[in-house]
């Protein structure tokens, strides 16, 4: 009988990999450190023939829900694409450059108008 899948991730020899590598990960997500979310085990690369279990560690990587659904998204486009994998995680890093400077801009923003209107913060957002 041939397993699925989903059944694969259920062995106990998986479960065990799994927190292993979650432990070496500090139970955060390596894509942007989230530690509230649910965390999943990414394999950045699947052998032929091969168990999920049998993956090294360097190719596997913990990453929040969030993170896990935008790698296998990239990931498709990879395949489809037939671009070299650091050219999806290059376009990741991006993405979160682009998030990060948008909240700086949002803060000075919110700053300016709140120095307009004698708004005082006692401490940083």
């Amino acid at each position: 009988m041939i397993k699925s899948y989903s059944d694969k991730l259920k062995d106990p020899r998986w479960q065990r990999k799994r927190l292993e590598i979650l432990n070496r990960d500090e139970f955060k997500c390596r894509s942007c450190g989230d530690t509230e979310k649910m965390l999943h085990v990414h394999h950045l690369c699947y052998e032929k023939n091969k168990e999920p279990r049998e993956t090294k560690n360097d190719d596997l990587v913990t990453l929040c829900a969030d993170c896990h659904s935008a790698a296998t998204y990239l990931d498709a486009v990879y395949d489809k694409l037939n671009i070299g994998l650091e050219t999806v995680y290059c376009v990741v890093d991006l993405y979160h450059e682009i998030e990060w400077a948008a909240i700086e801009k949002f803060r000075i923003e919110r700053e300016k108008k709140d120095a307009e209107l004698g708004i005082k913060h006692n401490e940083q957002f």
